[in-house]
Parts: C-alpha cells; structure tokens; sequence
C-alpha cells in the first residue's frame, strides 16, 4: 500500500470506531481459554446495544489478524447504516 491509502484506511477505521462507539456497537477480543497462559487465546465478541454475539474463530493476542478483524467488523457496521 502506497503511503496515502493507509492514511486514508486509518481516517475510515477511525470514523468507524466513533460513529459504532456513539451508537453502542462495540467488538472486543474474550478468553478463549486462559488456564495458566500468560497472553491466552481470544475470540472476538460484539455488542450491539444489549446483544451479545462471540465469533467461533480463535486468535493469538500477539497475531495482527485480531486487530484487523476487528476494524473490519467495525467498518462492515459503519458501511452498512452510512451507504
């Protein structure tokens, strides 16, 4: 990626999280299982008002596809309500 098309995501997932954060939508990584491990391994779980729904997929915590994953849903939400 050229220089301006990752200022340009980062603006996107950046209004994103404000306008998912303003309406309540929220996605955050959860324990998958944490029994004696010092950074255990997560799934992703959304918010949306008072549902919660917890994705089947595992993470390592130390894996860049966590965070990834969750702009993506935060801009799948954005794009949904703002198209």
């Amino acid at each position: 990626m050229r220089r301006k098309e990752v200022e340009d995501y980062d603006e996107r997932v950046i209004k994103a999280l404000k306008y998912c954060w303003d309406k309540g939508i929220y996605a955050y990584p959860i324990v998958n299982d944490g029994r004696g491990k010092r950074c255990p391994d997560v799934k992703i779980q959304m918010r949306i008002g008072n549902k919660k729904v917890t994705g089947e997929i595992v993470y390592s915590q130390k894996d860049d596809r966590l965070y990834k994953k969750i702009n993506e849903l935060y801009l799948h939400h954005y794009d949904k309500r703002n198209d």
